[in-house]
């Protein structure tokens, strides 16, 4: 008798709210429980594409990603709820987010992220941005970005800076 296919869409699901609070509070220990030790995360798109590999960089990953663009807008919100569907040991999961800076039109993205699992745990997350949405937040970048709030990195560098010219 054929064994049956576990559900990871509620697993994945429960991995996506908890990445949600985690940008919130910047605590990423509460999703390193979603994934293997060996994790690998990748988005494809240029020219935004990067990653990480290893439970251990998983936080500096996604705390990059996140100081440097998402939290250097007002407000970042999810438009639409994931299309989630499970196909053997993958779930793909269609997104929609909306990035809000006063001062410049809303940047509207979307694309596509395929988890891997191995057993219960993400081994592998890889996204891509749908068509035109890496044109498209160029073209916003181009246009806009001395409107964003300056990056943690920036604000660091320019402490130091400071700190060295004394």
């Amino acid at each position: 008798m054929p064994r049956r296919t576990e559900d990871l869409t509620e697993r994945y699901a429960a991995y996506v709210a908890a990445f949600e609070l985690a940008f919130h509070d910047d605590d990423w220990t509460r999703i390193e429980s979603f994934f293997t030790r060996d994790i690998v995360i990748r988005i494809h798109t240029e020219p935004f594409a990067g990653g990480c590999e290893g439970i251990d960089r998983v936080a500096d990953y996604f705390r990059g990603v996140l100081d440097n663009f998402d939290r250097r807008f007002d407000e970042r919100a999810i438009t639409s709820a994931p299309e989630i569907e499970q196909a053997g040991n993958r779930v793909r999961a269609r997104w929609r987010t909306s990035y809000r800076r006063s001062g410049a039109p809303d940047l509207e993205m979307s694309g596509v992220e395929v988890a891997t699992f191995r057993g219960q745990h993400i081994a592998r997350l890889d996204s891509r941005f749908d068509d035109g949405v890496a044109e498209r937040m160029i073209d916003w970048l181009t246009r806009y970005s001395e409107l964003l709030r300056p990056s943690v990195g920036d604000v660091v560098r320019s402490l130091l800076h400071g700190r060295q010219s004394r």
